[in-house]
């Protein structure tokens, strides 16, 4: 879903230590086995991948909230009719979001990017390693992504 990206490319992301992502994890995220697609991918947006200290809950709980707060906030209780409108509404939501006063910084998530100096994310040609299957589930429809080195998909 290109539009819950951030409008920026950040120098440095969080990532869990996930097969797609790492192969064998150093002490040091840059001296460890990246996943080849994955390092394909960090290189072609020119972000440092950083990985989640393993048995360090706190760490990665900093992740599963961003994902937690996407799906109680914005896919909950939605329906979209088709790729393209689950990108609208997410761009709204985004909009929406992004301009209200941040809980844990006090400050508009907006406001706050325009002072971080980040890449702007639609600069940057798309990454065309990804193909994309729309699925039907449960009356449901999914767009879902599969890569050339992950072909399993789950839903939860």
């Amino acid at each position: 879903m290109h539009s819950v990206i951030s409008a920026a490319i950040s120098t440095e992301i969080l990532y869990d230590n996930m097969k797609q992502v790492v192969l064998k994890r150093a002490p040091v995220s840059s001296n460890s086995i990246w996943n080849s697609q994955f390092e394909d991918f960090f290189n072609y947006y020119g972000f440092i991948p950083r990985l989640c200290r393993p048995y360090r809950p706190q760490t990665k709980g900093k992740i599963e909230n961003s994902v937690g707060f996407v799906k109680r906030d914005f896919l909950l209780g939605s329906e979209f009719c088709s790729f393209s409108d689950l990108n609208f509404q997410a761009q709204k939501w985004l909009a929406r979001i992004n301009s209200t006063v941040h809980g844990t910084t006090n400050e508009i998530p907006l406001e706050r990017l325009k002072e971080e100096g980040l890449r702007d994310y639609n600069a940057v040609p798309p990454y065309h390693n990804i193909h994309s299957r729309f699925v039907f589930i449960d009356n449901r429809f999914y767009d879902a992504i599969i890569t050339t080195y992950q072909a399993a998909i789950t839903f939860e």
